[in-house]
């Protein structure tokens, strides 16, 4: 039998379906806190039930008690978060994607000559347009009826002579550019009784759309009689696993009402310009609880349940509610018996929140990868934070879902977006990492970038450990050790002491300790009053790349930490076979994401910015010089995979010809950097912070996300499949406990009247019965 049957008098349908069993209970007693019914037990059961029946009251008493209070806190608590709910869910978030990503484009389309005015005319042009659309997005589409005759003259339209839709989207959900009137709306008042809305439906069947229209009541005003006009929302076909083809939800609000007899037309444009500003926040309103509706009887598919959507039509917000906070409550309570496929369910649903927030900001042109075009960069700094929110609550789903069932084994990925979120939240700060093979110039360029004698320099002067140069009022060194010892020291005792030329490291190198001593180090600190430095920029200068292969990975994963590369390379040397590697090294890195390989040091989770500086073109005889800028134009083209033609442009952007030690003589000097490449470098690494800095972080973190989205999905994917093997087991166990119900027939029968007289109260607010029948709770053959 269904839910909505009166009890049977046959013994063997003295039980009901065992889902609806367990749901009808604490369900009842939810709604009927909502709705304020009480139902005499009594009057409902045959006498000689009411033994048994008094008996199994009193049995669950004490439980009925704990339920009240536990869906009271429900009922309000989803009343509470019904803001956040609704933006959690898929169907909102179709939506919004469907005006961020292609209703620009949409309306481009569909202003044509060829489908022009009036909007639905036959024109088969401008059906394909919309059906070519959502082929192409997948996503829903929305159309908007002017409510008022928008034929009138432009002076009277803009006395009030309609309402405008379009202001409720901008206003509510920050929508812009959505289309002027002449591009995608309808250019005439649309009505349900229209023979239009059936054309619209006809044409666009297999098309999930809403439709802004209006309703009309009453008869023509030449008869001198009241006529109304309903606001409508009609939400047409947009939970494609339904498997009904024609599914809509209607809402429809408080109406206006045109005076009686023949008013004067501009006392009507006045009351319809004053109707308009209450009507378009309550469109507003509405639809944005209409999605979030939509959004929970999506939910429940996932519990295989089948609502009938196409038995509505709510006429108020409080019958909105109502049913609202009833369906939540269905999940809610399916959620609890089941909590292994929530658990899983909750996890796609954080993977496709994370998907829709990628998609939007890549979607973005101000956080292109390439080009230097200004950007506001107060609002990066908001997309930073805000992106960093979403990545935390993703890592915060996978924690509990771990703590709760501990089979998918995620630590390296929530590890992963804990650092990303690190770097975001530390948006003030740009970490530039320098890298080189020995002897190729790289503090001498640090230097000459920052105007000072930091680092030690010369042939034999190389930096021995990695050092991070940063900003600070006074001078001051650190060098931090591998057992927590820091020593501190002056500017010049570091260059003395920690470089490859001084006397302390060649005695260790006699000695033969060299390596020990060498290992015994982590890195050093040089904190310096450098008006550069003051912008939050922080270098890291490392030794050379021809160490062993436990220090390069170290110097590799110092990537992590860094936002920009700096590669030195040597003009009077060819490429070496390790320059080579590193260089492939880093651009594989950023070519090909490969997720298993997130544990290693060369992690593949970033995509950093590389500027190439080609250095000691003072050691080149003049007549070389083409011949072996050709021979990096080559090398340039094999790495970066482009023609010749697209290598030379990157000159003077990411490749730069620089002459460090003449224009560290030059400051010495006091005298200009005209020649040496450092000034315009400068000049590009400016650019670089002022326009792309904030934008490299965001990326950066984008990318990062994109992996762990792709491994949840895949681990989520792969248990619920592992999941349905299981499944048969679960329902024989249904089937077998099925019997331990018989002995509380009589209870589940009180229970289904109760809910019984609930749907029946619900049903004079138009919510129909058929809601809860068997199409909505399968029952079982």
């Amino acid at each position: 039998m269904t839910s909505l049957e009166q009890p049977s008098t046959n013994q063997n349908e003295n039980h009901m379906n065992p889902l609806l069993g367990c749901l009808a209970y604490p369900v009842g007693i939810a709604v009927s806190n909502v709705i304020g019914k009480c139902i005499d037990y009594a009057c409902i059961q045959p006498q000689a039930h009411r033994f048994r029946e008094q008996e199994l009251e009193t049995q669950h008493q004490f439980r009925l008690k704990e339920l009240e209070k536990q869906y009271e806190q429900s009922i309000t608590k989803s009343f509470i978060d019904s803001k956040i709910r609704i933006n959690e869910q898929q169907i909102i978030e179709r939506l919004k994607s469907s005006y961020s990503i292609s209703i620009k484009k949409a309306f481009t389309d569909l202003a044509r000559e060829d489908a022009n005015s009036p909007f639905f005319d036959g024109i088969e042009t401008t059906q394909q347009v919309i059906k070519g659309l959502h082929e192409k997005t997948g996503l829903p589409i929305i159309l908007v009826s002017p409510f008022w005759d928008d034929t009138k003259p432009k002076d009277k339209n803009e006395q009030g002579g309609y309402v405008d839709f379009r202001a409720a989207f901008n206003t509510s959900y920050s929508w812009h550019n959505l289309a002027s009137k002449q591009d995608g709306y309808f250019k005439r008042p649309l009505y349900q009784t229209d023979r239009d809305i059936n054309y619209i439906y006809s044409v666009l069947s297999d098309v999930p759309i809403i439709l802004v229209h209006g309703t009309i009541q009453g008869v023509h005003p030449a008869q001198q009689l009241v006529q109304r006009i309903h606001p409508h929302i009609t939400f047409w076909n947009l939970l494609p696993e339904q498997q009904d083809s024609y599914i809509n939800l209607s809402l429809r609000f408080f109406p206006f009402q045109l005076p009686i007899g023949n008013p004067n037309n501009l006392d009507i444009y006045r009351q319809m310009g004053e109707y308009s500003l209450n009507l378009q926040d309550n469109v507003s309103k509405y639809l944005a609880k209409g999605i979030g509706l939509l959004s929970s009887f999506y939910h429940l598919y996932r519990f295989e349940t089948r609502p009938n959507l196409q038995q509505f039509e709510l006429e108020s917000e409080e019958e909105l509610e109502i049913l609202s906070l009833q369906v939540n409550e269905i999940y809610d309570f399916l959620a609890q018996k089941n909590s292994n496929k929530a658990n899983y369910y909750k996890l796609e649903k954080s993977v496709l929140s994370l998907e829709r927030n990628l998609d939007e900001i890549k979607g973005k042109k101000k956080l292109a990868p390439k080009g230097n075009s200004k950007i506001n960069l107060e609002a990066t700094e908001v997309y930073c934070c805000w992106f960093a929110e979403r990545l935390d609550k993703i890592a915060t789903t996978i924690i509990e879902f771990e703590q709760q069932e501990g089979v998918i084994n995620c630590q390296s990925l929530v590890t992963l977006l804990q650092e990303s979120i690190k770097k975001l939240l530390d948006i003030g700060n740009l970490r530039i990492l320098i890298i080189g093979d020995f002897n190729r110039g790289k503090s001498t360029i640090l230097n000459a970038l920052l105007g000072q004698n930091l680092l030690p320099t010369g042939v034999t002067a190389t930096t021995a450990i990695p050092t991070f140069i940063k900003h600070d009022e006074k001078e001051k060194v650190f060098v931090r050790h591998k057992d927590g010892l820091t020593e501190e020291l002056s500017l010049e005792e570091y260059k003395k002491r920690y470089s490859l030329s001084s006397k302390q490291v060649r005695a260790k190198a006699k000695e033969g300790i060299f390596s020990q001593w060498l290992n015994s180090l982590d890195y050093a600190e040089i904190y310096y009053p450098i008006e550069f430095l003051s912008r939050g920029v922080e270098f890291i200068d490392t030794a050379g790349l021809n160490h062993t292969e436990a220090q390069n990975q170290q110097i590799f994963g110092y990537i992590k930490e860094c936002d920009v590369i700096f590669f030195v390379l040597s003009a009077d040397q060819s490429l070496t076979q390790v320059e080579n590697n590193y260089i492939k090294r880093l651009l594989g890195i950023q070519k090909h994401i490969n997720p298993k390989k997130i544990n290693q040091y060369f992690t593949p989770t970033i995509t950093k910015p590389i500027f190439y500086l080609i250095n000691k073109w003072e050691n080149v005889e003049e007549y070389e010089k083409e011949e072996i800028h050709e021979v990096f134009v080559d090398k340039f083209c094999e790495y970066l995979d482009i023609n010749e033609g697209e290598a030379e442009k990157i000159w003077g952007d990411t490749v730069f010809d620089v002459y460090a030690k003449t224009a560290l003589e030059n400051l010495a000097e006091g005298k200009s950097l005209d020649g040496t490449g450092i000034k315009e470098f400068q000049k590009r690494l400016d650019d670089f912070l002022s326009n792309e800095g904030l934008k490299t972080k965001l990326l950066q973190a984008v990318q990062i996300a994109e992996i762990v989205k792709a491994e949840i999905a895949s681990k989520v994917s792969d248990k619920l499949v592992s999941d349905k093997h299981t499944e048969v087991y679960h329902e024989a166990k249904i089937k077998h406990l099925q019997a331990l119900q018989d002995n509380i027939s009589a209870q589940v029968k009180i229970i289904e009247a109760k809910y019984n007289e609930i749907v029946r109260t619900l049903t004079k607010s138009k919510v129909r019965p058929n809601f809860l029948s068997s199409k909505f709770y399968p029952t079982e053959n």
